[in-house]
């Protein structure tokens, strides 16, 4: 499994574009099979070297992976971690 945190959050301009959210939810879709940590894991390694906001970052993951515990659909659980990342993660530009 891999994640493409890299091509889809270049920007804080973009990380709102109708594409990254698409692409987002796709990324999501196409991994379900791997289990929750795993998915959490990779959100976390890709999201980490382009931000400085580690601590809000950390605190988002953490919340979700309680949740996944949880919720009935972990589709929207992850997307709605993503989302929560775009919105209150500022991402170094370059």
């Amino acid at each position: 499994m891999d994640i493409d945190i890299h091509g889809r959050y270049r920007t804080n301009k973009d990380r709102w574009s109708r594409s990254c959210r698409k692409n987002s939810r796709s990324w999501v879709v196409n991994n379900l099979d791997n289990d929750p940590v795993t998915l959490f894991r990779k959100i976390y390694d890709g999201f980490l070297p382009l931000t400085s906001q580690v601590p809000q970052l950390v605190l988002t993951i953490a919340d979700y992976q309680y949740k996944s515990a949880f919720v009935s659909d972990q589709e929207i659980n992850l997307v709605a971690c993503l989302t929560e990342i775009m919105a209150s993660v500022e991402i170094k530009n370059g």
